[in-house]
């Protein structure tokens, strides 16, 4: 557990589908969690309706919090929306028929093959998340290494002062002030949304630098035919905007979909999420 917590906390990602309390990755699927045992399925449903909770939508963006080793074949990965709302993504393995067999023993292989870090990510991401990429680094602390001061003399009484280690600051390439939005927020068939992005660069020591812009569109986690849009320049440093122009085909399914705006530099990306809503 040790390593998963290492690789995996504090990691942001985004829903690629609504998640309810009843979902369970099993088989490397969202599924019902009814579905998940050989035993009493119609009875399992009928009462896990009245229970059914919307834990997040699709495009809904998450940090892990924790995560761990419930039982012999669960593993729970805890996380915190951008609105405060926590919750869970539970990894189960597969049953066997045999339930007196469920034990340390038969389970033995799901801590050493199933969760591994490689593993568990590709579970998670199969069909259920997308994991956004970590954080910019703006700056970074280089320490100066200070030679080590002459021995005294065993007769000198003056104490040697301390060196403090001198913390220099290098400058980077970093993209700041960031928004992705959306104008009008509420549309309908044949309306024309501007989808926008606005941040500044700050190119470092740099005259120049390539800066990426992409623009995508999802609905129900699915990203829609024809997207991502993507750009690629050179820009100094200063304010950026632009505003890609999509009409609403009249074949657009009404319902509420979400905007990924997102600029990359070498040194990393940035993204957000807009929501808006094409009306009947």
């Amino acid at each position: 557990m040790t390593e998963l917590k290492r690789h995996f906390i504090g990691h942001e990602f985004v829903f690629r589908t609504d998640w309810t309390n009843q979902l369970r990755i099993y088989k490397g699927e969202p599924t019902h969690y009814c579905f998940t045992t050989p035993h009493q399925r119609e009875k399992c449903l009928k009462n896990a309706e009245k229970h059914k909770q919307l834990l997040a939508y699709a495009g809904t963006v998450a940090r892990i919090t924790d995560i761990e080793q419930q039982s012999t074949w669960y593993l729970f990965v805890e996380y915190k929306t951008e609105q405060n709302k926590t919750g869970q993504i539970i990894i189960e393995t597969v049953h066997l028929e045999n339930w007196a067999m469920h034990g340390p023993l038969a389970h033995a292989k799901w801590t050493d093959q199933i969760a591994t870090v490689a593993n568990v990510e590709e579970l998670l991401i199969r069909s259920t998340i997308r994991f956004l990429d970590r954080a910019t680094v703006d700056s970074k602390e280089v320490e100066t290494v200070l030679p080590t001061p002459p021995q005294q003399p065993m007769l000198t009484a003056a104490p040697t002062s301390a060196l403090t280690p001198v913390l220099a600051t290098v400058a980077q390439p970093a993209i700041r002030q960031f928004e992705a939005g959306v104008k009008p927020t509420r549309v309908k068939h044949g309306d024309t949304l501007k989808l926008m992005l606005n941040y500044v660069v700050e190119s470092g020591n740099r005259e120049t630098i390539e800066v990426t812009e992409t623009r995508s569109l999802l609905f129900n986690g699915k990203t829609l035919p024809g997207y991502p849009k993507e750009k690629i320049d050179r820009k100094s440093s200063g304010r950026q905007t632009s505003a890609f122009r999509q009409n609403i085909p009249s074949k657009a399914r009404p319902g509420s979909y979400t905007y990924k705006g997102e600029v990359c530099i070498p040194a990393g990306c940035t993204s957000r999420l807009v929501r808006f809503t094409i009306e009947p």
